[in-house]
């Protein structure tokens, strides 16, 4: 955050973004979810398309996960593979993942920055994945995009004290909070310009995160935080934290809040686009 300590952006390299659709709390199998990145334009809009795939779950790279409920496995589904070819590495880049509305609510996955010393090379071994698809050869990247099932569109609101719902007209801001290193941060604080009509923080449940509208002091162990009902636009997301030297920012980020849908913006420090010209 600090002069002297900032992370420099590289020359930008192309690669093949790859992985599986993940499903935010419930709903079914991520199959047929349409995966399509976005150069970040001014405060954040939709800037040029750079890809898109459907996700699989007939894909040898498809996952199967367990369905958690009440700490108690209820079940299974499958997380379909997806893999885009052409995409710049050192870009602020936007993921959005949309499926079948009657299931599925349109998620759009802000601050993904794929610095040049992340990307994988080289040729991926055959226990990457089952049967005979393997990952894809040459320059890669792996992102678990979400997507976010109708159900808990409807469910987390009210569990969080927004019996109304998200309005019209509104979308909802949500993601976690992480340090430099990219680790979760515990008891950060988060708002949004323009404020939301509820701010939540979830539980330590991975599997099945719910929000604790006790929950005052800040997001728990897995960083998580939900803005509900945000107007439709730009909005600004920061978050701090308290440490022995009084409050320390945690970053910031500008995006777009879309109608009926999810905005996330997960704060990693300061990214090299959001460095101050000197």
């Amino acid at each position: 955050m600090m002069p002297g300590m900032y992370v420099e952006s590289a020359p930008s390299e192309d690669l093949t973004l790859y992985g599986v659709v993940d499903v935010f709390g419930n709903g079914g199998d991520a199959n047929a979810i349409e995966v399509t990145v976005y150069r970040e334009g001014p405060n954040g809009t939709l800037g040029a398309m750079l890809g898109t795939s459907t996700a699989s779950t007939d894909h040898g790279c498809s996952e199967t996960e367990d369905e958690i409920d009440d700490d108690m496995v209820v079940g299974t589904r499958e997380l379909g593979y997806y893999e885009i070819p052409g995409i710049p590495s050192e870009t602020p880049l936007i993921v959005k993942a949309s499926g079948n509305r009657e299931f599925w609510r349109d998620l759009y996955t802000y601050n993904i920055y794929i610095p040049n010393s992340e990307i994988e090379a080289g040729a991926p071994t055959s226990e990457e994945c089952t049967g005979e698809d393997v990952h894809p050869m040459g320059a890669r990247w792996s992102l678990r995009p979400r997507i976010i099932s109708r159900s808990d569109w409807v469910s987390i609101p009210l569990t969080a004290g927004v019996p109304e719902g998200i309005r019209t007209g509104s979308g909802v801001v949500g993601g976690e909070i992480h340090d430099c290193d990219n680790i979760r941060v515990e008891f950060a604080q988060v708002n949004t310009n323009p404020r939301a009509v509820a701010m939540t923080y979830f539980n330590d449940n991975p599997d099945n995160p719910l929000p604790v509208m006790s929950r005052t002091e800040g997001t728990s162990i897995l960083g998580l935080y939900a803005a509900l009902d945000v107007p439709a636009g730009p909005v600004d997301v920061a978050a701090v934290a308290y440490a022995d030297d009084g409050t320390v920012s945690l970053g910031w980020y500008r995006a777009q809040v879309f109608e009926g849908a999810v905005t996330v913006v997960t704060l990693r420090g300061l990214r090299p686009s959001q460095i101050p010209a000197p």
